[in-house]
């Protein structure tokens, strides 16, 4: 099946039902908006932990350096992590966290473990259908590339900002631009 690109108007339908799905609302409306504002993939987002996007000073950090790439977060997707963790792990104060929660997942099962790629695809395609969508892990993922060419985003950008591995140094843009081509979204 080929992955569905999201209009604003599903998107938004589907974020709104998340947000009110009880107990796991936030989390999976945190999901979502990780797959359509920063493009990570699935397996990338099953193995984030919380220093992974946390300072020690308790800010998220605008930049995540994953195993084969940097994923570069926009601030509203910032703002949108920094009340999820403080409201997930009911914290006051966020200063130290990424010290006191090594090891700790950003995001987690029903049943307190971190989640595999098997099991966020499930997550995803499950709140997909409550919403009447037919998604799939990665209608999030292609929404983002989707909109950021749309957008008109410098085409190299998005190619390293994707992670595709076969971009060499060479053909990478400068940092400000990936900065300014991720805050597109």
């Amino acid at each position: 099946m080929k992955s569905k690109v999201l209009t604003d108007i599903e998107l938004d339908k589907v974020i709104n039902g998340t947000s009110n799905q009880g107990k796991w609302g936030n989390r999976n409306k945190m999901l979502l908006l990780m797959t359509h504002m920063s493009g990570i993939r699935r397996s990338e987002l099953a193995a984030l932990d919380i220093p992974d996007v946390l300072n020690m000073n308790g800010e998220v950090k605008t930049e995540v350096q994953l195993p084969n790439r940097t994923l570069v977060l926009p601030k509203q997707l910032q703002k949108e992590l920094q009340a999820y963790i403080a409201e997930q792990f009911e914290l006051t104060t966020l200063n130290c966290v990424a010290h006191t929660h090594k090891g700790v997942p950003l995001f987690f099962t029903q049943k307190q473990h971190a989640f595999s790629p098997t099991s966020l695809s499930q997550v995803f395609t499950a709140i997909y259908k409550r919403a009447g969508i037919e998604g799939t892990t990665k209608t999030g993922r292609q929404t983002w590339l989707n909109t950021l060419l749309v957008r008109g985003a410098n085409t190299k950008a998005v190619k390293v900002l994707a992670g595709q591995t076969r971009l060499t140094k060479a053909v990478q843009p400068n940092p400000a631009i990936l900065r300014a081509v991720a805050e597109m979204i």
